[in-house]
């Protein structure tokens, strides 16, 4: 340029006037400056440079204007940076930090409102002045950072929004330096953010998004709505739109054409927040403590309304008892909600975080009251809404279904009876008289018949003997019993979990027992004496009680309880009493047995030991002659009794669960089917018995009691 050579020749110019003037000031005493200089002005016009001076300082300018005016070489190339992995603003901030440009990227508001137009003369409104003062804050702000940017030493950089690029006009060595802050920043990022749905529950969505935003973790603009049918009664609420307040000056953001044509603006350091109107819930893509302060807030605001009165629910009970499970309830109420909010004071801190139990404060709309109705298997609860929460949580998980167990019992008793009875009757005397036939004591003084014989015979199992001689008669009764039986019964319970099975078998044995009255005669009648007589009943039997337990791993954990009640008769079946006879009523004989054991799924147990003796020696004999060695059997009576009786109790306990699809149901089926299978064999027995050998019977009707499926 004109202006830049003539100062160039000028400075030049003026150092030569300088060097010269020294020269002339040691050969002439005085020195004129005026003759020294030469006067330079430049043209801007026609752009030349207008010289007055002496001949040979205008030679000495005009060679160097002319070794100074000659074509211009720019340094500087343009070349385009492709940003991949971040945005391109992201960029020109890191530069604008290193000192390697000076660019400011801002965006455009065609929504604001264009300033009124001033007229000589005319009185602005107080809107109108403040528009025009805005205009001309923002014209000055222009002004500087356009005087301020443009220094030879900087480059030029043009964002390229549409294809996220930029264009760089600067020299090699800026080329370098920028290059090698493009490589270290667009990089792939490591971003920490996930996405997380939260569901809303109480409130609407968009009560949420302001209360995010107030507290200032969201802006409006980082929240986008989801188009779709509101499921439930959220599909006739409007939601309100927000106004959105302006950008913070200094804000990096940039705004990017969707494919719809539309602008998007895109905030790094804000949470990206999708409403899903369908499911009323919030789809957030953020970091990890943005989810933290989110979640916090969404614990806050998502609550249910409060009522004014404590409402009433009913719970519809399945597998428990409700008279059961509301003294459970009962009980746990009164030891530790009543007792906690007794104890408890009030606590004016702040809660800055949710907690994970429920605080439950006093007060009567704290009280919680459950009453059971049997008719209707089910729970009546009065509580307010947040006490239900909790109480109807753990009546649901106390309402569990529980597995069943099937108990096949056998109980097996084992008799064994053995008696022996010997009673030898001998009579002698030297004259003849009657035999021993005769009952009579007198016959004995009868002579016996001359005649000798003998008489022997066996009925139902005992044997007597006669033998007859002159002098001698003898009568021998001697009788073995041996007995054994057994009595079986093959019950089968089925019992819940933790529930008590029963099984009894009882025999009721009567005795008649006789009383008598007196009534006072009156009028000199005789006394009245009246007679009545009633059967009270004795009771003798099993009762065997067995309370299963699953436990981990198959494995049953069973309580037995075994309870015996025998009748004695040891003493006789009757009483003298005054010379009359009465029935004596039986004795009894009691034993007990309780155990608990465990064993897997299947597995038979075996109750053994439960035994009853009852043994008895008796004999008479004729003194002196029955204690005779070997002989003295001839003078004695034996009647020895052995009664024995041994009780097995056989348990085989099986898991059935009804309630699974696969396995339960198909353990129902082969239980009942097996039952079912030894019930028509015996049914088919009874049907084919022949009242009339070799006549087919007829069956009755109806000829099978269970229907077919």
């Amino acid at each position: 340029r004109a202006t830049t050579a003539a100062e160039r020749a000028r400075q030049l110019a003026e150092q030569r006037a300088r060097q010269q003037a020294q020269a002339r000031a040691q050969q002439q005493a005085q020195t004129t400056t005026d003759q020294a200089a030469v006067y330079l002005e430049a043209d801007e016009r026609t752009n030349r440079v207008l010289m007055i001076g002496y001949a040979e300082e205008l030679e000495i300018v005009n060679r160097l204007i002319e070794s100074l005016d000659v074509p211009s070489h720019d340094l500087r190339t343009v070349r385009e940076y492709v940003i991949q992995h971040v945005e391109a603003t992201e960029v020109i901030t890191v530069l604008n930090e290193l000192g390697l440009a000076r660019v400011t990227v801002s965006t455009a508001q065609p929504s604001a409102a264009r300033p009124p137009t001033v007229r000589p003369g005319q009185q602005l409104t107080p809107q109108q002045q403040a528009a025009l003062q805005q205009q001309q804050a923002a014209q000055a702000r222009q002004a500087q950072s356009t005087s301020g940017a443009g220094t030879l030493d900087e480059p030029y950089i043009s964002l390229r929004a549409a294809t996220n690029s930029l264009l760089v006009n600067a020299t090699e060595e800026q080329h370098k330096a920028i290059e090698l802050v493009i490589s270290h920043v667009d990089v792939t990022q490591k971003d920490q953010r996930t996405i997380r749905e939260y569901e809303i529950q109480y409130v609407d969505t968009q009560m949420i998004l302001d209360t995010l935003t107030d507290l200032g973790i969201i802006s409006a603009r980082s929240t986008a709505v989801t188009d779709g049918p509101r499921a439930g009664g959220a599909a006739g609420r409007a939601t309100p739109q927000r106004q959105t307040q302006p950008d913070a000056e200094g804000t990096p953001s940039m705004a990017l054409p969707t494919p719809e044509g539309t602008e998007r603006e895109i905030t790094a350091a804000e949470p990206q927040i999708a409403v899903l109107p369908a499911t009323n819930s919030l789809l957030i893509h953020a970091t990890p403590r943005q989810h933290a302060a989110i979640a916090m807030v969404i614990a806050h605001a998502d609550r249910q309304r409060e009522r004014m009165f404590a409402p009433y629910m009913v719970y519809a009970l399945e597998n428990q008892d409700p008279e059961e499970l509301a003294e459970i309830l009962n009980k746990l109420i009164k030891e530790t909600v009543e007792d906690v909010a007794a104890g408890s004071e009030a606590d004016a801190r702040i809660q800055t975080r949710s907690t994970g139990r429920a605080i439950l404060p006093s007060g009567e709309e704290e009280r919680i009251r459950i009453i059971a109705d049997p008719k209707t298997y089910s729970l009546v609860v009065y509580a307010n809404q947040r006490n239900q929460q909790w109480v109807g949580e753990l009546i649901r998980e106390l309402d569990e279904y529980r597995p069943q167990v099937l108990l096949d019992c056998t109980l097996v008793e084992i008799k064994r009876n053995d008696a022996f009875t010997y009673d030898l009757d001998l009579l002698a005397k030297t004259y003849g008289g009657a035999s021993l036939e005769s009952s009579q004591i007198g016959a004995a003084l009868e002579p016996f018949s001359r005649s000798n014989y003998s008489d022997a015979r066996s009925a139902s199992g005992s044997g007597v003997a006669f033998f007859n001689s002159e002098n001698v008669q003898a009568l021998l009764k001697i009788v073995e019993d041996r007995g054994y039986g057994r009595v079986m019964a093959k019950p089968k319970l089925l019992v819940n979990d933790n529930q008590e099975g029963q099984i009894k078998t009882e025999n009721i044995t009567s005795i008649a027992q006789r009383s008598s009255q007196t009534i006072p005669g009156q009028a000199g009648t005789d006394n009245i004496v009246t007679e009545d007589i009633r059967f009270n009943e004795y009771t003798s039997g099993i009762m065997l009680t067995i309370k299963p337990h699953i436990s981990k791993g198959e494995m049953l954990r069973l309580e037995i309880t075994l309870e015996r009640k025998d009748f004695d008769f040891t003493r006789g079946e009757s009483v003298t009493v005054a010379g009359d006879t009465y029935p004596r009523p039986p004795d009894l004989i009691s034993t007990d047995v309780k155990t608990v054991t465990t064993v897997p799924d299947g597995s038979t147990i075996i109750m053994g030991g439960l035994e009853r003796i009852n043994q008895n020696k008796s004999n008479s004999k004729v003194p002196i002659l029955g204690d005779l060695p070997l002989l003295g059997g001839l003078f004695r009576g034996i009647n020895n009794k052995d009664e024995q009786s041994r009780l097995y109790v056989f348990v085989k306990a099986n898991i059935i669960r009804p309630g699974d699809q696969l396995e339960g149901l198909d353990d129902m089926r082969r239980v009942s089917e097996r039952n079912r299978r030894a019930f028509e064999e015996l049914e088919e027995q009874f049907q084919r018995m022949e009242s009339w050998p070799g006549v087919k019977a007829q069956p009755l009707d109806p000829k099978s009691v269970l229907e077919e499926d």
